[in-house]
């Protein structure tokens, strides 16, 4: 059940995407800022960003071209435990407050696959925006993501009359190193984006 509601969320945000993505930017805010949003009436809400594939997602997509040789010559490919059926979809949007300020908000749907899982995320931050004449401004952003963590999970190999059967990192599994010591080397990974701030001055001549 749990796993055809992360599809059904999934589809409702690749639905959304798939309507607007177009009248977007993939990377963030336009340069315009706030001007490009400003309505003097009443507050607008503009989606700035979509993006799939986040880069935790490619990160794990890296591991599916990598294998291994057991004892016996066996080969064990990585593809089949770092697949995944859907990427992880980031969208992002702006609310405008007034004139100066701008609430940016958003998520990711997060990602799996039968050896990791990276966790859905909320997206939270601001946009401040200040002239400082007719040709010139500054501006203030920042923003951070709560969850979207990526943790790789273990496997359960046989070392034979060595040791038996014994938890391991399974990329690691056919190593020199010891089982507990592949442990160490588990994905365990917060988001690129949880904190971002960037100052901005912008004259125009």
């Amino acid at each position: 059940m749990k796993q055809h509601i992360n599809s059904c969320t999934a589809a409702v945000f690749f639905a959304c995407c798939q309507s607007m993505v177009g009248l977007v930017n993939a990377h963030g805010l336009p340069d315009q800022g706030l001007k490009e949003f400003v309505s003097p009436s009443t507050q607008t809400t503009h989606l700035i960003g979509v993006q799939q594939s986040s880069a935790l997602s490619r990160e794990v997509s890296g591991l599916r071209s990598q294998q291994f040789n057991l004892s016996n010559g066996e080969l064990v490919r990585f593809s089949h435990w770092y697949k995944t059926d859907w990427p992880e979809l980031q969208m992002t949007w702006l609310t405008q407050i007034n004139p100066q300020l701008g609430l940016i908000w958003g998520g990711g749907t997060g990602e799996r696959g039968p050896k990791y899982r990276i966790a859905t995320s909320l997206q939270l931050g601001f946009l401040f925006e200040q002239p400082l004449s007719n040709e010139s401004s500054w501006s203030l952003r920042a923003t951070t993501r709560l969850g979207g963590r990526l943790k790789e999970k273990t496997c359960l190999a046989d070392f034979g009359d060595i040791g038996g059967m014994q938890t391991v990192n399974c990329r690691l599994a056919a190593t020199h190193l010891s089982p507990e010591e592949t442990l160490k080397y588990l994905l365990n990974e917060a988001p690129r984006d949880r904190l971002l701030i960037s100052l901005r001055y912008v004259r125009n001549f």
